[in-house]
C-alpha cells in the first residue's frame, strides 16, 4: 500500500535528507522507524528532493509503499511516536501505486532568511544568515528576475553533483524585506519556486543576489556568469539590469 506523507523537519542536527551511511539523515530516521513498523521487512522512503545538511523544512512530501496493513491515522500516530522530536509527519494519506513523490511534484519552493543587523538572535540564528551590511532590495529585485525561465545551471552547480541534467525552470523568484520583532531588525527573504533545483546552486543564487545592492558590477558579473551557462548573452544585453 502507498502511502503519501507530509513531514516537517528541523535540519540543524541532520546531514541532510538522504541516506548516508552511519550519519544522521531525515530519509534514514523515517526508514528506521518505518521498517521496524513493516515487521522488520525494510522499507524505503522516496523524498519530493534532497536537502543538504542544516536545511529545513516545512511541506516536505514522502510515499512509502507498506507491506503491512495501516490506516492513515494509525500510521501517522505509529511513525510520530517513534521519531525524534525535531522530525514529524503532519499528514499521511493512501495515494495510487504509481504516485512518486519525486516524479509527480509540480514544483518546489526555497525560503531563504537573511537578518539585516549588526547581530542576530539567538532565536533566529539556527533559522537565518547574518549579513551586517545594508542590503538594497530593489537592486536585489533586479538581479532576481535574470534568474525566471529555463536555463542550464551547470555554472552553479557543485561539481561533485550527480545530477546528469541540469536545466531547471524557475517560476517566481521575489525578494522581500520586513520588520521582523523578534530579531529587531530586519528581515530579508528570498523565495524561490521552480520545477526542481541542482544541488548548491540556490544558495550561491542568493548570495550573488545579497550582493548585488553593494555595487553595480556585480550585476555585470552575474549576468556574464549566467549567459556562459546557458548561451542567452545577447538576450541579457538587450535587458536594462544596469
Amino acid at each position: 500500500m502507498n502511502f503519501k506523507l507530509l513531514i516537517q523537519f528541523d535540519g540543524t542536527d541532520f546531514h541532510g535528507w538522504q541516506v548516508q551511511g552511519k550519519l544522521r539523515t531525515v530519509q534514514g530516521e523515517l526508514e528506521r522507524v518505518l521498517s521496524l513498523l513493516n515487521g522488520e521487512e525494510r522499507v524505503y522512503v522516496h523524498g519530493s528532493g534532497r536537502t543538504d545538511a542544516g536545511v529545513h523544512a516545512e511541506n516536505f512530501v514522502a510515499n512509502v509503499n507498506m507491506t503491512k496493513s495501516f490506516t492513515p491515522e494509525r500510521l501517522m500516530k505509529a511513525i510520530n511516536g517513534n521519531l525524534w522530536a525535531d522530525v514529524r509527519v503532519l499528514k499521511v494519506e493512501k495515494v495510487a501505486e504509481d504516485f512518486h513523490a519525486r516524479f509527480s511534484a509540480k514544483g518546489k519552493t526555497y525560503l531563504y532568511r537573511v537578518v539585516n543587523a549588526p547581530y542576530i538572535s539567538p532565536f533566529w540564528s539556527r533559522y537565518a544568515l547574518l549579513e551586517h551590511r545594508p542590503l538594497d532590495v530593489g537592486k536585489m529585485n533586479e538581479t532576481a528576475r535574470l534568474f525566471l525561465g529555463e536555463h542550464d545551471w551547470t555554472a552553479f552547480s557543485s561539481a561533485n553533483s550527480d545530477v546528469e541534467h541540469r536545466v531547471r525552470t524557475i517560476t517566481d523568484f521575489t525578494i522581500e524585506s520586513k520588520w521582523d520583532a523578534r530579531a529587531n531588525a530586519a528581515m530579508i527573504e528570498f523565495k524561490i519556486s521552480g520545477n526542481g533545483f541542482c544541488v548548491i546552486w540556490c544558495v550561491p543564487s542568493s548570495e550573488q543576489c545579497s550582493k548585488s545592492g553593494a555595487a553595480k558590477k556585480i550585476l555585470i558579473q552575474f549576468k556574464r556568469r549566467l549567459s556562459t551557462a546557458t548561451g542567452v548573452w545577447r538576450e541579457l544585453l538587450r535587458r536594462r539590469t544596469v
